[in-house]
């Protein structure tokens, strides 16, 4: 069994709250997709102990950032979609790059200032 967990602050500009959710709740809180979850779990397996992470205040790792500018290149010389070009991606750096992807926009979309950190091991 995978363990999620999410945990933060919430600031709304008239006070701090504290978050801390784990599993099903994690992922609801988040909205992340049960497909989305399963891809995100299956880099966990290949992960370090560490699984796969996500913060707000940090960017996305060097070989992350490696990994997919090769596998945009080969997609954009081969005309992939981005279902193809995720292919291209080990697991671990499928599942960094989802997780970060579906972080970034949630927060984005967000209408209260949150800083979490998400995690998913196995």
């Amino acid at each position: 069994e995978f363990k999620w967990e999410c945990s933060g602050v919430i600031d709304d500009g008239t006070g701090q709250g504290k978050l801390y959710s784990e599993r099903e709740t994690a992922l609801l809180l988040l909205r992340i997709s049960p497909n989305t979850a399963k891809a995100i779990e299956l880099g966990a397996i290949e992960a370090d102990d560490t699984g796969i992470l996500y913060q707000k205040a940090m960017p996305p790792t060097s070989s992350l950032k490696d990994a997919m500018s090769k596998a945009c290149d080969i997609a954009r010389r081969e005309k992939m979609t981005e279902e193809e070009m995720l292919k291209l991606l080990t697991p671990t750096m499928r599942a960094s790059y989802l997780l970060h992807q579906h972080c970034s926009i949630f927060l984005n979309r967000s209408s209260k200032e949150l800083d979490y950190f998400v995690r998913c091991k196995p």
